[in-house]
Protein backbone atom coordinates (compact mmCIF):
# COMPACT_ATOMS: atom_id res chain seq x y z
CA UNK A 1 0.00 0.00 0.00
CA UNK A 2 1.24 3.55 -0.62
CA UNK A 3 2.67 5.59 2.21
CA UNK A 4 0.16 7.89 3.96
CA UNK A 5 -0.11 11.34 2.45
CA UNK A 6 1.24 14.21 4.48
CA UNK A 7 0.39 17.83 4.07
CA UNK A 8 3.22 20.36 3.65
CA UNK A 9 2.64 21.59 7.21
CA UNK A 10 3.20 18.10 8.59
CA UNK A 11 6.93 18.50 7.97
CA UNK A 12 7.22 20.28 11.28
CA UNK A 13 7.61 23.75 9.87
CA UNK A 14 5.38 26.36 8.30
CA UNK A 15 4.56 24.66 5.03
CA UNK A 16 7.11 24.99 2.24
CA UNK A 17 8.82 27.88 3.96
CA UNK A 18 8.39 30.02 0.87
CA UNK A 19 10.40 27.60 -1.30
CA UNK A 20 8.64 25.68 -4.03
CA UNK A 21 10.12 24.06 -7.13
CA UNK A 22 7.81 24.35 -10.13
CA UNK A 23 8.37 22.38 -13.32
CA UNK A 24 7.18 24.04 -16.53
CA UNK A 25 6.69 21.82 -19.59
CA UNK A 26 6.72 23.44 -23.03
CA UNK A 27 7.16 22.27 -26.60
CA UNK A 28 3.56 21.40 -27.41
CA UNK A 29 2.83 24.68 -29.24
CA UNK A 30 3.43 24.14 -32.96
CA UNK A 31 1.71 27.25 -34.33
CA UNK A 32 4.93 29.09 -35.11
CA UNK A 33 6.41 25.98 -36.75
CA UNK A 34 3.52 25.04 -39.03
CA UNK A 35 4.90 26.49 -42.25
CA UNK A 36 8.26 24.82 -41.71
CA UNK A 37 6.61 21.48 -40.95
CA UNK A 38 4.42 21.71 -44.05
CA UNK A 39 7.44 22.60 -46.17
CA UNK A 40 9.24 19.50 -44.88
CA UNK A 41 6.42 17.27 -46.03
CA UNK A 42 4.37 16.93 -42.86
CA UNK A 43 0.90 17.36 -44.35
CA UNK A 44 -0.98 17.22 -41.03
CA UNK A 45 -3.94 15.65 -42.78
CA UNK A 46 -7.31 15.83 -41.07
CA UNK A 47 -7.90 12.45 -39.41
CA UNK A 48 -11.60 12.57 -40.28
CA UNK A 49 -11.52 13.87 -43.86
CA UNK A 50 -7.98 13.26 -45.11
CA UNK A 51 -7.63 16.86 -46.29
CA UNK A 52 -4.17 18.44 -45.97
CA UNK A 53 -3.78 21.33 -43.56
CA UNK A 54 -2.74 23.61 -46.43
CA UNK A 55 -6.44 23.82 -47.32
CA UNK A 56 -7.10 25.93 -44.21
CA UNK A 57 -3.58 27.10 -43.29
CA UNK A 58 -4.46 30.79 -43.62
CA UNK A 59 -7.25 30.35 -41.04
CA UNK A 60 -5.37 28.36 -38.38
CA UNK A 61 -5.57 29.90 -34.90
CA UNK A 62 -3.70 27.34 -32.78
CA UNK A 63 -1.84 24.04 -33.11
CA UNK A 64 -0.75 21.93 -30.15
CA UNK A 65 0.71 18.45 -29.99
CA UNK A 66 -0.50 16.13 -27.24
CA UNK A 67 2.57 15.38 -25.13
CA UNK A 68 2.69 12.30 -22.96
CA UNK A 69 3.96 11.55 -19.47
CA UNK A 70 7.71 11.74 -20.24
CA UNK A 71 8.23 15.48 -19.57
CA UNK A 72 6.13 15.23 -16.39
CA UNK A 73 8.37 12.39 -15.20
CA UNK A 74 11.47 14.44 -16.01
CA UNK A 75 10.18 17.42 -14.05
CA UNK A 76 9.44 15.25 -11.01
CA UNK A 77 12.80 13.52 -11.21
CA UNK A 78 14.51 16.90 -11.23
CA UNK A 79 12.76 17.86 -8.01
CA UNK A 80 9.58 19.63 -9.12
CA UNK A 81 6.82 19.69 -6.51
CA UNK A 82 4.30 21.24 -8.90
CA UNK A 83 4.25 20.66 -12.66
CA UNK A 84 2.59 23.09 -15.08
CA UNK A 85 2.17 21.91 -18.65
CA UNK A 86 0.86 22.99 -22.00
CA UNK A 87 -1.06 20.39 -23.97
CA UNK A 88 -0.51 17.03 -22.25
CA UNK A 89 -2.86 14.07 -22.38
CA UNK A 90 -5.23 13.71 -19.43
CA UNK A 91 -3.89 10.22 -18.83
CA UNK A 92 -0.29 11.43 -18.83
CA UNK A 93 -0.97 13.64 -15.81
CA UNK A 94 -1.64 10.52 -13.75
CA UNK A 95 0.81 8.17 -15.46
CA UNK A 96 3.72 10.55 -14.97
CA UNK A 97 3.67 10.55 -11.15
CA UNK A 98 3.21 6.75 -11.12
CA UNK A 99 6.21 6.23 -13.39
CA UNK A 100 8.25 8.52 -11.17
CA UNK A 101 7.11 6.95 -7.88
CA UNK A 102 7.52 3.32 -8.94
CA UNK A 103 10.42 3.64 -11.35
CA UNK A 104 8.46 2.19 -14.28
CA UNK A 105 10.46 2.05 -17.51
CA UNK A 106 8.92 3.82 -20.52
CA UNK A 107 8.70 0.47 -22.32
CA UNK A 108 7.09 -1.47 -19.45
CA UNK A 109 3.97 -1.64 -21.57
CA UNK A 110 1.64 -3.38 -19.08
CA UNK A 111 2.56 -0.89 -16.36
CA UNK A 112 2.24 2.03 -18.77
CA UNK A 113 -1.20 0.75 -19.78
CA UNK A 114 -2.24 0.43 -16.13
CA UNK A 115 -1.21 4.01 -15.36
CA UNK A 116 -3.01 5.15 -18.50
CA UNK A 117 -6.22 3.42 -17.43
CA UNK A 118 -5.92 4.96 -13.96
CA UNK A 119 -5.62 8.39 -15.53
CA UNK A 120 -8.53 7.77 -17.87
CA UNK A 121 -10.80 6.72 -15.01
CA UNK A 122 -10.18 9.84 -12.91
CA UNK A 123 -9.72 12.40 -15.70
CA UNK A 124 -13.37 13.49 -15.52
CA UNK A 125 -13.32 13.92 -11.77
CA UNK A 126 -16.47 12.76 -10.03
CA UNK A 127 -17.96 10.89 -12.99
CA UNK A 128 -16.40 7.67 -11.68
CA UNK A 129 -17.49 8.41 -8.12
CA UNK A 130 -21.20 8.81 -8.82
CA UNK A 131 -21.50 11.90 -11.00
CA UNK A 132 -23.31 11.54 -14.33
CA UNK A 133 -24.03 7.93 -13.40
CA UNK A 134 -26.91 6.13 -15.12
CA UNK A 135 -27.32 3.18 -12.76
CA UNK A 136 -29.56 3.99 -9.80
CA UNK A 137 -28.73 7.67 -10.18
CA UNK A 138 -31.55 8.68 -7.85
CA UNK A 139 -29.88 6.69 -5.07
CA UNK A 140 -26.45 8.29 -5.32
CA UNK A 141 -25.96 9.70 -1.78
CA UNK A 142 -25.28 13.36 -1.05
CA UNK A 143 -24.52 14.53 -4.58
CA UNK A 144 -24.05 18.09 -3.34
CA UNK A 145 -21.02 16.90 -1.38
CA UNK A 146 -19.71 14.38 -3.91
CA UNK A 147 -16.23 13.03 -3.30
CA UNK A 148 -13.59 13.04 -6.01
CA UNK A 149 -11.77 9.78 -6.79
CA UNK A 150 -8.38 8.80 -5.40
CA UNK A 151 -6.09 6.21 -6.99
CA UNK A 152 -4.30 3.92 -4.54
CA UNK A 153 -1.66 2.50 -6.86
CA UNK A 154 0.82 -0.35 -6.46
CA UNK A 155 4.13 -1.02 -8.21
CA UNK A 156 2.70 -4.08 -10.00
CA UNK A 157 0.20 -1.90 -11.90
CA UNK A 158 -2.90 -2.84 -9.92
CA UNK A 159 -4.76 -0.05 -8.16
CA UNK A 160 -7.85 0.73 -6.12
CA UNK A 161 -10.27 3.59 -6.67
CA UNK A 162 -11.53 5.15 -3.46
CA UNK A 163 -12.85 8.45 -2.15
CA UNK A 164 -12.74 10.20 1.18
CA UNK A 165 -15.24 8.53 3.52
CA UNK A 166 -16.72 11.84 4.66
CA UNK A 167 -17.95 12.71 1.16
CA UNK A 168 -20.99 11.89 -0.93
CA UNK A 169 -21.20 9.96 -4.16
CA UNK A 170 -20.51 6.30 -4.79
CA UNK A 171 -17.64 4.27 -6.24
CA UNK A 172 -18.69 0.92 -7.62
CA UNK A 173 -18.09 -1.21 -10.67
CA UNK A 174 -20.94 0.46 -12.55
CA UNK A 175 -19.71 4.02 -11.98
CA UNK A 176 -16.14 3.09 -12.95
CA UNK A 177 -17.32 1.22 -16.04
CA UNK A 178 -19.31 4.20 -17.28
CA UNK A 179 -16.22 6.40 -17.13
CA UNK A 180 -14.07 3.71 -18.78
CA UNK A 181 -16.19 3.75 -21.95
CA UNK A 182 -16.04 7.56 -22.17
CA UNK A 183 -14.25 8.77 -25.32
CA UNK A 184 -13.27 5.25 -26.26
CA UNK A 185 -12.93 3.98 -29.80
CA UNK A 186 -11.46 0.53 -30.38
CA UNK A 187 -11.46 -0.99 -26.86
CA UNK A 188 -8.47 -3.13 -27.74
CA UNK A 189 -6.34 -0.13 -28.68
CA UNK A 190 -6.68 2.96 -26.51
CA UNK A 191 -3.80 4.92 -28.04
CA UNK A 192 -1.80 7.51 -26.12
CA UNK A 193 1.66 8.99 -26.70
CA UNK A 194 3.01 6.71 -23.95
CA UNK A 195 1.62 3.38 -25.09
CA UNK A 196 -1.48 1.48 -26.12
CA UNK A 197 -3.83 0.14 -23.45
CA UNK A 198 -6.00 -2.89 -24.16
CA UNK A 199 -9.29 -2.06 -22.45
CA UNK A 200 -10.60 -5.58 -23.09
CA UNK A 201 -8.17 -6.88 -20.44
CA UNK A 202 -9.35 -4.62 -17.60
CA UNK A 203 -10.71 -6.49 -14.57
CA UNK A 204 -12.93 -4.61 -12.09
CA UNK A 205 -13.76 -5.98 -8.65
CA UNK A 206 -15.81 -4.47 -5.85
CA UNK A 207 -13.25 -4.71 -3.03
CA UNK A 208 -15.30 -2.94 -0.37
CA UNK A 209 -17.62 -0.02 0.11
CA UNK A 210 -16.59 2.76 -2.27
CA UNK A 211 -13.55 0.73 -3.31
CA UNK A 212 -13.05 -0.79 -6.77
CA UNK A 213 -9.93 -2.81 -7.58
CA UNK A 214 -8.53 -2.61 -11.12
CA UNK A 215 -6.19 -5.31 -12.38
CA UNK A 216 -5.16 -7.46 -15.33
CA UNK A 217 -4.40 -4.58 -17.69
CA UNK A 218 -2.25 -5.36 -20.71
CA UNK A 219 -0.45 -2.89 -22.90
CA UNK A 220 1.17 -2.63 -26.32
CA UNK A 221 4.11 -0.53 -27.60
CA UNK A 222 3.62 3.14 -28.30
CA UNK A 223 3.22 4.37 -31.87
CA UNK A 224 5.65 6.75 -33.57
CA UNK A 225 3.09 9.54 -33.84
CA UNK A 226 1.62 12.30 -31.70
CA UNK A 227 -1.85 13.71 -32.11
CA UNK A 228 -2.06 17.40 -32.95
CA UNK A 229 -5.05 19.50 -31.96
CA UNK A 230 -5.55 22.35 -34.45
CA UNK A 231 -8.19 25.06 -34.28
CA UNK A 232 -9.14 27.20 -37.30
CA UNK A 233 -11.61 29.95 -38.19
CA UNK A 234 -14.75 28.53 -39.76
CA UNK A 235 -17.08 31.50 -40.19
CA UNK A 236 -19.80 33.05 -38.06
CA UNK A 237 -23.10 32.01 -36.52
CA UNK A 238 -26.04 33.65 -34.81
CA UNK A 239 -28.59 31.84 -32.69
CA UNK A 240 -31.98 33.02 -31.48
CA UNK A 241 -35.17 31.33 -30.32
CA UNK A 242 -38.85 32.22 -30.55
CA UNK A 243 -41.43 29.98 -28.91
CA UNK A 244 -45.03 30.06 -30.19
CA UNK A 245 -48.02 28.84 -28.19
CA UNK A 246 -51.05 27.00 -29.45
CA UNK A 247 -53.41 27.22 -31.22
CA UNK A 248 -51.72 26.85 -34.62
CA UNK A 249 -48.20 27.03 -33.11
CA UNK A 250 -46.52 25.11 -35.93
CA UNK A 251 -48.24 27.17 -38.60
CA UNK A 252 -47.22 30.39 -36.85
CA UNK A 253 -43.60 29.32 -36.60
CA UNK A 254 -43.40 28.32 -40.25
CA UNK A 255 -44.65 31.78 -41.24
CA UNK A 256 -41.40 33.26 -39.77
CA UNK A 257 -38.95 31.53 -42.10
CA UNK A 258 -36.39 34.04 -43.45
CA UNK A 259 -33.10 33.85 -45.33
CA UNK A 260 -30.10 33.41 -43.06
CA UNK A 261 -28.57 36.74 -44.06
CA UNK A 262 -31.60 38.59 -42.66
CA UNK A 263 -31.92 36.48 -39.53
CA UNK A 264 -30.21 38.69 -36.96
CA UNK A 265 -32.10 41.86 -37.89
CA UNK A 266 -35.50 40.29 -38.45
CA UNK A 267 -35.96 38.11 -35.38
CA UNK A 268 -36.50 40.96 -32.91
CA UNK A 269 -39.30 42.66 -34.90
CA UNK A 270 -41.09 39.33 -35.19
CA UNK A 271 -41.93 39.52 -31.50
CA UNK A 272 -44.55 42.24 -31.99
CA UNK A 273 -44.83 42.42 -35.77
CA UNK A 274 -45.25 38.71 -36.51
CA UNK A 275 -47.77 36.00 -35.63
CA UNK A 276 -49.33 36.24 -32.16
CA UNK A 277 -48.40 34.65 -28.82
CA UNK A 278 -44.62 34.57 -29.19
CA UNK A 279 -42.71 34.03 -25.95
CA UNK A 280 -39.35 32.77 -24.78
CA UNK A 281 -37.28 35.48 -26.51
CA UNK A 282 -34.36 36.35 -24.26
CA UNK A 283 -30.94 37.90 -24.55
CA UNK A 284 -31.85 40.62 -27.00
CA UNK A 285 -30.98 40.66 -30.67
CA UNK A 286 -28.82 37.66 -31.64
CA UNK A 287 -25.18 38.57 -32.14
CA UNK A 288 -22.90 36.98 -34.72
CA UNK A 289 -20.29 34.72 -33.10
CA UNK A 290 -17.07 33.45 -34.55
CA UNK A 291 -16.95 29.70 -35.18
CA UNK A 292 -13.70 27.93 -34.29
CA UNK A 293 -13.53 24.45 -35.83
CA UNK A 294 -11.39 21.47 -34.85
CA UNK A 295 -8.78 19.82 -37.05
CA UNK A 296 -7.24 16.61 -35.65
CA UNK A 297 -3.97 15.42 -37.18
CA UNK A 298 -0.89 13.27 -36.54
CA UNK A 299 2.80 14.16 -36.58
CA UNK A 300 6.02 12.20 -36.30
CA UNK A 301 7.17 12.17 -32.66
CA UNK A 302 10.66 13.18 -33.74
CA UNK A 303 9.31 16.57 -34.80
CA UNK A 304 8.24 17.50 -31.26
CA UNK A 305 10.82 18.05 -28.54
CA UNK A 306 9.33 18.84 -25.10
CA UNK A 307 11.36 21.02 -22.77
CA UNK A 308 11.31 21.18 -18.97
CA UNK A 309 12.28 24.26 -17.01
CA UNK A 310 12.46 24.49 -13.22
CA UNK A 311 11.43 27.66 -11.41
CA UNK A 312 11.97 28.40 -7.73
CA UNK A 313 9.09 30.25 -6.15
Amino acid sequence: MPAPWRSPTSRGGSGWGGKLTIGVVTGDDLLGRLDGLLARGHALKNLDTGRPLRDVRDRVLSANAYLGAAPVVEALQRGAQVVITGRVTDTGLTLGPLMHAFGWAPDAWDRIAAGTVAGHIIECGAQCSGGNCLKDWKRIPDMANIGYPIVEARPDGTFDLIKHPATGGRIDVASVTEQLVYEMGDPGEYITPDGVADFTTIQLTQAGQDRVRVSGIKGKPATDKLKVSIAFFYGYKAIGTLVYAWPDALEKARADEKPVDRFTREIAPLILNGPPSVTGFAGGRPKPEEIVAYWPALIDKRMVQPAVELIQA
